[in-house]
């Protein structure tokens, strides 16, 4: 069964604060986050926060940066788990997803969109400052005291020192695989 199309929240405060809409991307050139309405149910379905999990919409809507600061969202505590790659840490983002205790945020596309601006040349400052915006973003809370634990791509994995400077309060693991397991699943999956 299909979920239920999202509301429209009458201003952009409103949806700022409502972690169902998720912050999916941002735009290096309009300065602006894009938001789609992510259901707790569908966030379980999907293996990773990207379009291909997630499936099409014609429901993305921009919000600038400073509009997003503005609207000030409320905060949980915010974790991490980074990795190598095929290491189980989708598995363990998933068993970390508990309803009452935590939510589990598989690979967000906004992680990527960090590090791929940075890769682009984009002035430190400025990724630190949308980096800082957009970890506000992820930690909104979904449930009453809910944590919420992202597990970005591995490519994420060069803004970690930045990402923990930001958020000292944090936790964090670090997984990896072994060098042999890594390049057989590498060499399986035809990478």
């Amino acid at each position: 069964m299909p979920d239920p199309p999202p509301y429209m929240p009458a201003d952009t405060a409103v949806l700022v604060r409502d972690s169902h809409w998720h912050a999916h991307r941002y735009d290096a050139a309009q300065d602006a986050f894009q938001f789609r309405h992510v259901a707790r149910e569908q966030h379980r379905r999907a293996t990773f926060l990207t379009d291909e999990y997630l499936g099409e919409t014609d429901r993305i809507i921009p919000v600038p940066r400073q509009q997003v600061l503005a609207a000030g969202a409320d905060r949980a505590p915010l974790h991490f788990i980074f990795h190598s790659a095929f290491c189980a840490s989708t598995m363990l983002v998933r068993a970390l997803d508990v309803p009452g205790l935590a939510m589990g945020l598989s690979e967000p596309m906004l992680c990527n969109d960090m590090m791929g601006w940075r890769w682009r040349g984009a002035d430190r400052r400025q990724v630190a400052a949308v980096l800082d915006a957009s970890l506000a973003l992820l930690q909104r809370p979904f449930g009453p005291g809910e944590a919420v634990v992202v597990k970005p791509s591995n490519i994420f994995n060069p803004l970690i020192q930045a990402v923990m400077a930001l958020r000292p309060e944090s936790r964090a693991l670090l997984l990896y695989a072994p060098l042999p397991v890594f390049l057989a699943s590498v060499a399986r999956k035809g990478l």
